[in-house]
């Protein structure tokens, strides 16, 4: 009678194990000991001990053929994933300001349905205004969105003063170790009347008091007309066009572990037309003095 291999695997097999069981029960007080160190690679079922059940492992794909991997690159590539994780933790952490780059929400989330900020407006006046506070994938300095700001004052029935204010703040207070706050700007513009103004600010709380400086402003009014852009740098941003860096200290009265960021963004008209202003804001984080994370 022919015997095959299979039939001869099938009977080492069972040999291997009967043996196994032998050993172990004659033996279970014997220290066993090897000439060569213990070495993961050959732990195939990983209990911490190679034994005749790794050989089991092995002898029962026998014979068997496939197309190799590099194992070394793979465990390489595990233990690469976590760490990435660990550094982006580390990053946010970092920043502190969550959603600071505006990439949690698809472009269109709009006022407070945009992660982690919240959203009011009003005019001073009383009268009626129009605006858009959304994300767009248009303008992004980094990543792929932005915030677009716009906002239109409209002269009410009976004509009168108009002074709108909108606001985007953190809707959680943050906490920071760093002396600076940076944000980045671009796609500003405006419409004009005989008496106008805009302007952008930024507004630091931690309930008790408040830094407030004013970044951008267009003012033709004629008793303090103010014409002004503080930024500290310009660059490329990823979508190709020029942001603009407003970096500027947190002031020491003020307790950097609860803080409130806001952008904001105001437009007004004294002569009862209706004038408009917007802009994208892009990358709110904590920094030093160079703008860097």
């Amino acid at each position: 009678m022919k015997i095959t291999l299979s039939t001869w695997l099938n009977i080492a097999l069972v040999v291997i194990l009967m043996s196994s069981v032998f050993f172990m029960n004659t033996t279970a007080d014997i220290e066993q000991t090897s000439i060569n160190p213990y070495d993961p690679w050959y732990d195939l079922n990983d209990d911490g001990v190679i034994d005749i059940f790794d050989v089991v492992i092995v002898a029962s794909r026998f014979n068997t053929e496939g197309t190799p991997i590099n194992k070394t690159e793979l465990l390489e590539l595990n233990a690469t994933v976590p760490e990435l994780e660990a550094r982006v933790g580390m990053l946010e952490a970092f920043i502190g300001i969550p959603n600071g780059l505006f990439e949690f929400d698809p472009a269109g989330f709009s006022f407070d349905s945009i992660s982690y900020w919240n959203h009011s407006s009003y005019d001073s006046y009383g009268a009626t205004y129009d605006e858009i506070l959304e994300i767009v994938d248009n303008y992004y300095f980094s990543g792929s969105n932005s915030v677009y700001s716009w906002i239109q004052s409209n002269t009410g029935t009976p004509l009168h003063d108009s002074a709108v204010f909108q606001n985007l703040w953190t809707k959680y207070p943050v906490a920071t170790a760093s002396d600076y706050i940076t944000l980045w700007v671009s796609g500003q513009g405006y419409t004009t009347s005989s008496r106008y103004r805009w302007y952008i600010s930024l507004i630091l709380t931690d309930g008790t008091n408040t830094y407030s400086e004013k970044l951008r402003e267009k003012d033709v009014e004629p008793m303090h007309p103010d014409d002004y852009d503080n930024y500290n740098a310009t660059a490329t941003g990823a979508d190709g066009n020029t942001w603009k860096r407003y970096t500027r200290l947190i002031p020491d009265y003020l307790d950097k572990s609860n803080l409130t960021v806001i952008i904001q963004h105001s437009q007004s008209s004294w002569d009862y037309s209706s004038t408009s202003s917007w802009y994208h804001l892009d990358s709110v984080y904590f920094s030093n003095s160079q703008g860097n994370p």
